[in-house]
């Protein structure tokens, strides 16, 4: 890059905006991973405490039975070889017994066994006899510990021996202990928890959608804070920008801007030359007729005004995509991409029209203004932006020499390809 040329600060332009929308992209982030993890927080609060409340009432109930049948778990003060059992003759009384004292309460199944593992009771007549001495949590009351855990049945029968669906149940395991507080053996309670699904449901729910508007208000609140001050700092940057490639007077870019700008230009083209359709690239250099005489008869107030209406007239007639600048005192320059001669003929001559044909009104006065302009323009890789700009400025001169208020310029057509080509002499 050249040394007087200007950085590329788009991407630098678009930073704030950028940075706004990562910004934005990091809070909705936020606030979906907050309102996770959030919701995950708030259903455990509410299964723990369900499962303690459960389990404190399994514990209790099962101390009550313990208390109640120690007779039959016990054998009325025989020591069973394996701490409890329940004889067969006294099963049917038991089960009547447990049926009836567990009705109030949301048990919907219990297990008892023996300190082997063996279930010697049930609710449930048809796992009577089976051993489940892997049970973890039946180990754990071996060594005195109660444990607990909830589970969804997809099917389960109750004490009336009626079947239910989708049930939740907390799974309490609780030692069962001799007179000597010795591990006899344990009890398993399934208590049904369904009902309070929908009082999680409801209260996970309630909570986070007290956490997302409380969320929403102030990242809301920041996003609006945000916002302003990446304006503030978008605006800044333009002015920034102004200050470095406009120039103060006119608004037109500066001499800096506008060669940059050519270069940038003349890279393009010789890029684009490899295949047709062939590319080219003009140039125009303008210079302000008598422009001294309007300072010294007028003031240089005056002058300005003229130099400011000046740049507006030729920013009105030129493309979108075509670039003007100020060269220096009076002087300007415009760059015309993917223009061939012969087209910056046809619109240097209108911008001379656009310049003398209406008097400029400054005030109170009305001046004939004029102006000269030299023309050249680069069709190949061998014409380097020097050689384009001093063609230009050579165009210039002769127009000025001639008498101004005139466009010359010291190339002409290639009449076999219609394309602008060889330096003629003038």
């Amino acid at each position: 890059m050249p040394a007087n040329a200007i950085p590329d600060t788009s991407a630098k332009e678009r930073c704030p905006d950028t940075l706004l929308r990562l910004l934005v992209m990091v809070a909705i982030c936020s606030i979906v991973i907050v309102i996770s993890l959030t919701s995950y927080g708030i259903f455990r609060v509410y299964a723990k405490d369900i499962l303690t409340h459960a389990e404190e009432d399994a514990v209790k109930i099962a101390n009550v039975m313990v208390i109640q049948e120690k007779s039959t778990l016990f054998g009325q003060g025989i020591a069973y070889p394996d701490g409890i059992a329940i004889l067969d003759e006294a099963a049917p009384g038991f089960d009547k017994r447990m049926r009836v004292f567990l009705s109030p309460f949301d048990i919907v199944k219990i297990k008892v066994f023996d300190r082997t593992g063996k279930i010697i009771y049930s609710t449930d007549p048809s796992i009577v006899g089976v051993i489940d001495d892997a049970n973890p949590y039946f180990l754990a009351t071996l060594e005195g510990v109660v444990g607990s855990k909830q589970v969804t049945k997809e099917s389960l029968r109750d004490l009336t021996e009626e079947e239910r669906l989708d049930v939740d149940v907390v799974e309490t395991y609780v030692p069962i202990r001799n007179a000597r507080n010795e591990i006899a053996g344990s009890m398993e309670l399934y208590i049904d928890v369904t009902q309070y699904r929908d009082e999680i449901i409801r209260g996970v729910g309630t909570s986070v959608g007290i956490l997302t508007l409380i969320l929403l208000a102030v990242f809301g609140f920041s996003f609006c804070i945000v916002k302003s001050g990446t304006k503030q700092l978008i605006d800044y940057q333009e002015r920034l920008k102004d200050l470095a490639t406009k120039d103060p007077l006119t608004g037109a870019y500066n001499r800096r801007a506008a060669l940059n700008r050519a270069l940038e230009e003349m890279s393009r083209m010789n890029r684009a030359m490899s295949a047709p359709p062939y590319k080219s690239l003009s140039l125009i250099m303008l210079d302000i007729d008598h422009f001294k005489k309007v300072n010294d008869t007028h003031g240089h107030q005056v002058g300005d005004d003229v130099l400011r209406e000046m740049v507006q007239r030729i920013e009105n007639a030129l493309r979108k995509h075509d670039f003007f600048g100020r060269y220096g005192g009076e002087e300007f320059i415009a760059i015309l991409p993917h223009t061939p001669l012969e087209g910056c003929r046809i619109l240097a001559e209108r911008l001379r029209l656009d310049v003398c044909e209406k008097p400029f009104v400054v005030g109170d006065l009305e001046l004939n203004i004029s102006a000269s302009f030299g023309l050249a323009c680069a069709t190949d890789t061998a014409t380097s932006f020097e050689e384009l700009l001093k063609l230009a400025d050579d165009g210039l001169y002769k127009a000025k020499a001639e008498g101004r208020n005139r466009v010359c310029c010291l190339m002409q057509e290639r009449p076999e390809t219609g394309h602008p080509g060889e330096v003629m002499a003038s």
